[in-house]
């Protein structure tokens, strides 16, 4: 039976210097992606009794990002 140690030098005596390289940061690249986002938003109040108004506000948004 063939213990680990020779297990992983029987892998290795298979496997070419290429695979055995190191690993350098320019070998990988940096995926390109974007994001969008459109809110729009807005609020409406109104207070009072038949056609007195006592509080009429309003307001709206709107945000775009990318």
């Amino acid at each position: 039976m063939i213990n680990r140690t020779g297990l992983l030098l029987l892998a290795f005596s298979f496997l070419g210097e290429a695979e055995l390289r190191a690993i350098s940061p320019g070998d990988y690249d940096v995926p390109e992606s974007t994001a969008q986002q459109l809110r729009l938003g807005g609020t409406y109040a109104y207070a009072g009794t038949g056609g007195n108004a006592e509080t009429n506000d309003g307001s709206a948004s709107l945000l775009y990002r990318r």
